[in-house]
């Protein structure tokens, strides 16, 4: 628990240390992930989760304001949503310490949207330049938190709140965090197939999963890519910080279409349901577009039934035309 907190004040970590119930754990006491950040000249490291119980009020007020912060950021960290909110509350009661920035807005990434309005109200008006500045100064840690926000958004909040623009952690993370509209992905995520040819039969089975098209079909386009110079075929694919793939696209010749001068197709690009609303798959087009310019080809072509996510995107419908089975269905057109 000590690496939670700066040296200075290390011999008032351990004064808090002495009155937590450790014998009183439900389970295990601290969880065994935790998370690091940068503060100042070093770093700290606290765990993702503790599981031992709060101690009595008389022990609380026994510690002096600075010990009661640094119980107040420890506790934020239990596993009961209760305790964390009750002592966030307590730790935004007072000046904001530097060393108490992190738990401030890592407790912001989780799923209790109360403690984000909660987080929100008190700081919607305050200076928070310093917080804006640690996270910058962490800013891949920064980035994670942001697109664990949308995540829960996505998955338990969005029905109250259809629009993401209008959602509370977008807000307490853009105005008092200093999150940027577009750093909702991180580009350095996205892999080419030809670079790590090892994840060609994971990457084959994925896609084949996802649009029902013989794994073989991809496993074959795929290896083909590994012999070609002119940037067509080529697979890309975005993995997770677990190195499971998460979304990904092809860069093909012809899409399934009777219009092979229409020529190359972005195809099969899909993005999992918990990642989407993070910019991924408008990476994933601009990464296979602009690789495309680096061969020398300023056009490509997809087939969709999609409308308005692809002109956001800077796509330009182009006409209707006939798939091989038969069916018409949209096409669009991205230049330079």
């Amino acid at each position: 628990m000590t690496s939670g907190f700066p040296k200075t004040i290390q011999q008032e970590v351990l004064e808090v240390l002495k009155i937590l119930p450790w014998k009183a754990a439900i389970s295990h006491d601290i969880a065994d992930n935790g998370f690091t950040y940068t503060l100042g000249d070093g770093e700290i490291c606290f765990p993702a989760r503790i599981y031992f119980h709060e101690p009595s009020e008389r022990k609380i007020q026994s510690l002096t304001k600075q010990q009661q912060n640094i119980l107040h950021c420890i506790y934020s960290r239990h596993h009961n949503g209760f305790v964390r909110e009750k002592h966030i509350s307590e730790l935004l009661a007072e000046d904001i310490s530097e060393w108490a920035i992190p738990y401030v807005v890592k407790i912001c990434d989780e799923y209790v949207v109360e403690i984000l309005k909660m987080v929100y109200e008190n700081l919607k008006e305050k200076d928070t330049s310093r917080i804006k500045q640690f996270c910058a100064d962490n800013y891949a840690a920064f980035c994670k938190s942001y697109n664990r926000m949308i995540s829960y958004w996505n998955e338990y909040y969005r029905n109250d709140c259809c629009e993401f623009k209008n959602y509370i952690g977008r807000k307490l993370f853009i105005q008092c965090f200093g999150a940027k509209r577009k750093m909702n992905f991180i580009d350095n995520s996205i892999v080419e197939l030809n670079e790590v040819p090892e994840l060609i039969g994971t990457a084959a089975l994925w896609f084949h999963g996802k649009w029902n098209v013989p794994e073989q079909a991809y496993i074959d386009s795929m290896t083909n890519a590994l012999k070609s110079e002119s940037g067509v075929p080529r697979w890309y694919v975005v993995l997770s910080d677990e190195k499971e793939i998460i979304a990904g696209l092809g860069v093909i010749e012809n899409d399934f279409h009777k219009r092979p001068d229409l020529t190359p197709n972005i195809c099969a690009m899909y993005v999992e349901e918990p990642f989407r609303c993070r910019g991924i798959a408008r990476a994933l087009l601009d990464n296979a577009c602009a690789k495309l310019l680096e061969k020398g080809i300023d056009t490509a072509y997809l087939i969709t039934s999609h409308t308005e996510f692809y002109e956001r995107c800077g796509w330009t419908f182009y006409d209707m035309i006939e798939e091989d089975d038969g069916n018409m269905i949209r096409m669009y057109r991205k230049k330079g």
